[in-house]
Formats: structure tokens, sequence, C-alpha cells
């Protein structure tokens, strides 16, 4: 299962996301939501979280940008 990390050291694993898709073919938004609704809002609260709908896949990793209690980070999801 794929896992979101996060540089202040949150690993959270998200089940079900390329579940039914090839993780390299997941859509932007699709793997948005998941981090925000999934990995995210669990930890920080459902109003504490900002997920940017523009995650990019590199050939490895999908990365992309949340805002966490007003704070900027970059986000990386592995297969």
């Amino acid at each position: 299962m794929p896992d979101l990390h996060l540089p202040n050291g949150l690993n959270q694993t998200l089940p079900g996301l390329g579940k039914n898709t090839p993780f390299p073919r997941l859509s932007p938004k699709r793997v948005s939501r998941c981090v925000r609704e999934e990995g995210l809002r669990p930890h920080y609260g459902y109003h504490n979280v900002n997920v940017t709908c523009s995650p990019k896949f590199d050939g490895k990793y999908w990365r992309g940008e949340c805002n966490i209690d007003g704070q900027l980070m970059n986000f990386w999801i592995s297969p």
C-alpha cells in the first residue's frame, strides 16, 4: 500500500490508493483527495488541512504541497 510522507515525520499508509488503478496512472485529483481525507485530516483536524489539487508523479513518487495549521509543507507518496 502507498505511504504518505511529510518532512515533519508523519508517515501514514493510504489504504485503497492505487487499489484499482496502477500507482503511476492515478489522477492528481484522486491523490489529493486521499492525502487530505485519509492521510492528514484524521491527524490534524478537518479545518486545519488544505491540499493542493496539482500533485505530480515524478516517475517514482507522487509529490505535492499541503498547508497544515498555516504551515506550507511538501508531501510525497511512495508506492
